[in-house]
């Protein structure tokens, strides 16, 4: 029985540090305080954190938690992981039309 407890504060402990760990990189990525963050689960290695009119996606890997999307945007590291999808160029409705020259 007591062993049973250990282990269960262990596991707990380690998704505690875990999810410190994001919220810590996520307040610096998107210059929020923590306080402010909403952390949304999406799957066991992904997670969505929004917060001061931003949004990150990232997933946990051995190095961490990784940044893989910041406002819509692949980051630099996803894109050059060759993630599926990514680009690093803003999507087609965000780039403005150039006005034609007056003369």
């Amino acid at each position: 029985m007591v062993r049973a407890v250990i282990l269960v504060a262990l596991a707990t402990a380690g998704c505690a540090y875990n999810h410190h760990a994001l919220v810590q990189r996520a307040s610096a990525d998107l210059s929020c305080p923590e306080g402010q963050l909403e952390v949304v689960r999406t799957d066991s290695e992904h997670r969505t954190v929004s917060g001061c009119g931003h949004q990150a996606r990232y997933t946990v890997g051995e190095s961490g938690w990784v940044a893989s999307e910041l406002d819509g945007r692949a980051t630099p590291a996803a894109v050059d992981a060759g993630a599926p999808g990514l680009t690093s160029e803003p999507p087609p409705s965000a780039i403005e039309p150039v006005p034609p020259l007056v003369k």
